[in-house]
Order: structure tokens, then sequence, then C-alpha cells
């Protein structure tokens, strides 16, 4: 499950500095601005940034191991992360049929 969600948010965060290379936009330093600048250059929602910036937080927490690994945190992180991951793919889906 801890796997899971730190490559879900690096996956996502790759794919997001693809786009915004793809777009001539400079690239992010951090997960949390790859999903601020997808946001300000290329239309992703505000809510849904901050979302995968949250999930992208429990990545850092899992990875980093900056707290004690509390699993029904991370377990209760999952849901939210998945649905938000989701909508990230239907975004990013509908971002290629625009631009082609």
């Amino acid at each position: 499950m801890e796997r899971l969600l730190q490559l879900l948010c690096e996956a996502s965060a790759d794919i997001g500095l693809q786009l915004l290379r793809a777009h001539g936009y400079r690239l992010a330093a951090s997960y949390r601005d790859v999903f601020a600048a997808l946001r300000d250059q290329l239309g992703l929602t505000d809510e849904l940034a901050e979302r995968l910036m949250d999930a992208c937080a429990m990545r850092n927490v899992l990875t980093h191991l900056y707290d004690t690994i509390d699993l029904d945190r991370v377990a209760a992180a999952v849901e939210p992360a998945l649905e938000a991951y989701g909508e990230y793919a239907e975004w990013i889906e509908a971002l290629a049929k625009r631009y082609g």
C-alpha cells in the first residue's frame, strides 16, 4: 500500500513534467510545484491540484520517514489518492484530445 502511494505520486509528477516540457514551460523542482505549474499553466483545477499535492505529501512522509508510519493514516489516504489520480488521468486524457 505504501509503495503504491509512492509510485502513483512519482508517476503522476513525471507525466506532469513531460506535459510542462511539451508545452514549453519551465520544469518544476518539487512534486508540489509540478501540480501548481499544471494548475497555473495548463488549467488543472485548483481543487485537483491541491488533492494531488496532498497525496504527494503522504509520499514524502513514506519515503523520507518524516514521521513514524501510522498504518491507519496510510490506509485512510489510499481512497482519496486513488480518486485524485483517477481524475488526473481523465484530465490528462482531455488535455491530450485538446492539443492532439
